[in-house]
């Protein structure tokens, strides 16, 4: 009867009171800051990596996407490569880096606050100095073709990303083109193909313009040591809002090999 009793007195007491009502904590969102220096990640290969099981991890363990995941670790921005059509290349590519398949990555890019590159390879597989294959589709195409060919998929693609109201703040024209692009059209091993390899890349530079005018358009070379190299591929190039990129991954690797030769 005691205890009943006390139980009522402390229910009515806190009902008659209007201040002593019970205090939760707010649950409060991260805020995260993607301005200034652009810390970037490739994610290309994300859709495909997930389709075949793989899962990420924070450093104590715990699983979490992959996307939000590196925007915890100060990530702010992310590229999305863009194959033509990659079902034309081998049966294991299964379209992964296709329009669609980009669309529904840079939908997720979006939705998590990141700026967003998207960079044009011209090809169906992976495009590198050493290879830049025509898409199966373009394999025929004259120059003036295969430039109206370019701005066509430029504009497809980046049109379809602005219509889901997403903005892509730079666009790469072309991957590690130190040697052209569209091989061997635009391949600067000879005086044709390097002026080819310029109405190439004008061709998606003014693209982009058409679709993204306040895009930061990018030619991508590597071998960021080599002066020479960069003067050849850009001395031709006649736009001057664009930027250059500068890969320097293959000229650390080889500074490392030699590196780990002299310490043996």
């Amino acid at each position: 009867m005691i205890a009943s009793a006390l139980l009522c007195g402390s229910i009515f007491t806190a009902c008659d009171d209007d201040n002593d009502t019970p205090n939760f904590p707010e649950k409060t969102e991260a805020i995260y800051d993607m301005s200034g220096f652009a810390r970037g990640a490739d994610v290309s290969w994300l859709s495909e990596m997930e389709s075949s099981g793989y899962k990420f991890y924070t450093s104590d363990g715990k699983e979490q996407e992959c996307m939000s995941l590196l925007r915890d670790l100060g990530i702010n921005a992310i590229r999305l490569r863009v194959w033509v059509n990659p079902e034309n290349d081998t049966e294991d590519v299964k379209g992964w880096c296709n329009k669609g398949d980009v669309l529904l990555k840079a939908w997720r890019v979006h939705n998590l606050g990141y700026r967003l590159m998207i960079d044009f390879h011209y090809s169906d597989r992976w495009a590198d100095p050493v290879q830049q294959a025509k898409p199966k589709a373009w394999e025929n195409y004259t120059v003036e073709e295969l430039e109206q060919a370019i701005a066509d998929h430029t504009k497809d693609v980046l049109g379809a990303i602005k219509e889901m109201g997403i903005d892509v703040e730079w666009v790469q024209v072309g991957n590690e083109t130190h040697q052209g692009m569209l091989f061997p059209t635009g391949q600067t091993t000879s005086s044709d193909g390097i002026k080819n390899f310029a109405k190439f890349i004008n061709s998606g530079y003014n693209a982009v313009k058409e679709i993204y005018p306040n895009a930061k358009v990018i030619v991508h070379l590597d071998q960021g040591n080599d002066a020479n190299l960069y003067n050849l591929s850009l001395i031709h190039i006649s736009e001057p809002t664009r930027l250059g990129m500068i890969s320097y991954a293959v000229f650390c690797l080889k500074k490392k090999i030699r590196a780990v030769k002299r310490n043996r």
